[in-house]
């Protein structure tokens, strides 16, 4: 009885809030949104048959042009660049174009472009700006300042694009649509109070419908102001983190400024203060559920609006056919901390709210029930979580499997990331970021991955991710999986992931958390658990010329190769007494100053071997040697792309004594007999369960 009037007083409640989102959503359409004008022609000097030109003027950004592919392949450069030409007629001014890049895959979006126009005074066309962007599948906006009056024509010349080619979802050419909208009754710059002595007929004088209609609520005291205006701070930028800890390509969380505010089809006013002219601030509206699969995008399914926000009047159009969550993305290139938060105000807009540990969770469990949107933010102080809302509302249950666990949940979530960040050397070497990870879901893709954006779950598996008693007490494989992922943002490349490894070496991440959490090494996932112990045995006791890093595919005797790096750091972390040697080793590889020769790996594996010896006090060639890192060899490896290993006898010998100058040098100890058969067979550590708080 109590559930059924608990769920009928959520449907009310949701009925009146949906009249109001409604009252809103008809004042939007009221804004004035800028206008776009089609070309009369379009033309180019390159196209694939199934990529025209024509295909950047229907508004639908999954269609594409596409230079030259098939056959004899058209080499876009600035030598020969690949031309888009679209001519005007009777069109009295454009004031900006948008250049919007392929939605799914990489190949053509143009990274190096020169704009040309031609207005009715121009004889010829004349360069108006040369633009350089950064690969990413934002719009790009140029501005032609005063507007360009009476244009005849405008030609995009590609000179540089991903893989040599070009190619463009949408080209956008846009008239402003000015309206001077009425702000005089408000008393601050994002509208949120009303000047004092303001009445009910100074509001009805508003000819704007918004304006008015916020005006009115802000007087009847009912505006609410929860999530719609909110501060958000300055951030370093990921690709400056990854940068620093060599770990190019593998980003934390790009929206780190979670509103819990949804967007849907339409226009949107969006009032932005205290953005510094020294510094950017974007706001991303994310479609975490697109309804199909985009064929190439792989796991990354979402679809990615940005739009620049500058301070005051932000009128947003929303063009895209789903409805998706707004982040603010606020990042510098370094001092964040020096940068003063800004302030937002969604006016209007409509509240999906987000989960974090500062509210009960009988108060979540209501979000859950009643969020507009399919999808919701899950905000702990170091994950960033996005989870389908109604299959966390059925499943985020606390280790009693009863109760909900949204607080437990995200405290897991947090110590399994300190204990990564400590791992790597992130947290002795003063390097943990403010910055959170993103841990997003995946409809269509259907195994764990890391991902451009961080890492993703298939839908499928939610039960199992979010439960907390699964991922305490009852599967490990929960634990290892999310480990994995995170354990790729923390590869230090090439030094520490080279080809070979680099499904290997973040699995000691997934290895050491699984302990970490309680688990014992029986109650690893059999493939496991075998495949580490085989490992250790074969190079140990059969008459090898093996070499470890000698497979097919990516994910060919992973395990194998993984239990000689388990066993060197559990020996050295307990009986070898250094228990910072991970840590030690994660930071002493971020200084390596090893150079890529051509495909070849050898240098990065001497380079470990090197680094290893060195933080171990020891030096262990010997170790290396018998566990089939170093071997006269030379042959291909797939691992993801092709690599080559390529060791020949005479430098095998060099490097061995080369080890033994550097041994003196650093004043490494001879490993001593039997200490490889010792660190061979180091039980694996066992930590006691750890209790959290819910």
């Amino acid at each position: 009885m109590k559930r059924k009037l608990l769920i009928a007083l959520f449907a009310a409640i949701s009925l009146a809030g949906q009249g109001q989102e409604d009252v809103w959503q008809k004042c939007n359409e009221s804004l004035p949104a800028d206008i776009r004008i089609k070309p009369s022609r379009c033309s180019d000097n390159t196209h694939e048959s199934d990529g025209i030109i024509r295909y950047t003027q229907d508004g639908d950004i999954n269609t594409q042009y596409h230079s030259q592919y098939i056959g004899k392949k058209f080499v876009v450069s600035p030598e020969n660049p690949a031309e888009l030409t679209f001519d005007f007629k009777k069109v009295k001014c454009i004031d900006y174009l948008e250049y919007v890049p392929r939605q799914a895959g990489e190949n053509g979006i143009v990274l190096e472009a020169e704009i040309y126009v031609k207005t009715a005074t121009d004889k010829d066309y004349r360069l108006y700006e040369h633009c350089e962007w950064k690969f990413n599948y934002n719009t790009k906006r140029v501005v032609f300042k005063g507007g360009l009056q009476k244009p005849v024509s405008i030609k995009f010349r590609i000179l540089k694009g991903v893989g040599d080619f070009g190619s463009c979802a949408e080209m956008k050419f846009m008239k402003e649509e000015k309206e001077n909208l009425d702000i005089s009754v408000f008393a601050d710059d994002l509208l949120t109070t009303l000047k004092p002595q303001t009445t009910k007929a100074d509001i009805k004088k508003i000819k704007q419908p918004l304006l008015r209609q916020l005006a009115q609520e802000l007087l009847q005291g009912t505006y609410a102001t929860d999530y719609r205006v909110a501060s958000y701070e300055c951030y370093n930028h990921p690709v400056l983190l990854a940068k620093e800890w060599r770990t190019p390509n593998k980003h934390y969380d790009q929206f780190q400024g979670v509103t819990g505010i949804v967007i849907k089809p339409g226009k949107h006013l969006v009032m932005a203060s205290g953005i510094p002219d020294s510094v950017s601030a974007y706001m991303n509206v994310v479609a975490w559920y697109t309804e199909k699969e985009v064929h190439g995008k792989g796991p990354d399914q979402a679809e990615i609006t940005t739009q620049k926000l500058h301070n005051g009047i932000n009128i947003i159009n929303y063009d895209r056919k789903l409805e998706g969550l707004a982040y603010i993305s606020y990042f510098s290139k370094g001092y964040a901390e020096a940068n003063p938060p800004i302030r937002v105000h969604f006016v209007g807009g409509t509240v999906n709210g987000y989960l974090t540990p500062d509210k009960t969770n009988e108060q979540m469990h209501q979000m859950t029930a009643t969020a507009p949107y399919c999808m919701i933010d899950v905000l702990s102080k170091k994950v960033h979580a996005v989870w389908p809302t109604d299959g966390l509302h059925e499943h985020c249950k606390a280790d009693d499997d009863v109760s909900p666990g949204y607080r437990q949940y995200m405290n897991i979530l947090d110590t399994l990331m300190t204990w990564e960040q400590r791992l790597v050397g992130l947290e002795k070497y003063g390097r943990i970021p403010r910055n959170r990870t993103l841990l997003s879901t995946s409809f269509f893709y259907p195994a764990l991955c890391s991902t451009p954006l961080g890492i993703s779950i298939p839908i499928k598996k939610q039960q199992r991710y979010v439960n907390c008693q699964k991922i305490l007490k009852d599967d490990s494989e929960t634990v290892w999986g999310m480990s994995h992922e995170w354990g790729h943002q923390h590869q230090i490349n090439p030094f520490f992931c080279w080809p070979g490894i680099r499904e290997v070496s973040n699995n000691l991440n997934s290895y050491y958390n699984v302990m970490h959490m309680g688990y014992k090494f029986e109650q690893l996932q059999k493939e496991k658990r075998k495949g580490m112990e085989e490992g250790i045995r074969h190079y140990l006791e059969d008459d090898t010329d093996d070499c470890l890093f000698e497979v097919k595919n990516i994910y060919d005797h992973a395990f194998e190769r993984l239990g000689p790096f388990v066993r060197l750091c559990n020996y050295f972390m307990n009986e070898g007494g250094r228990p910072d040697y991970l840590p030690d080793l994660y930071e002493a590889l971020r200084h390596s100053k090893v150079k890529k020769q051509g495909g070849n790996i050898v240098p990065f594996v001497l380079n470990f071997i090197r680094t290893a010896s060195d933080v171990s006090g020891y030096n262990l060639l010997p170790y290396f040697q018998q566990f089939g890192f170093l071997r006269a060899k030379k042959f291909l490896i797939k691992d993801y792309d092709y690599a080559l290993y390529e060791l020949s006898q005479e430098e095998l010998e060099a490097f061995c004594k080369d080890m033994e100058a550097f041994a003196q040098e650093k004043h490494l100890q001879t490993m001593p007999e039997g200490m490889i058969e010792r660190i061979a067979h180091t039980p694996d550590v066992e930590y006691k369960r750890p209790h959290f708080e819910n």
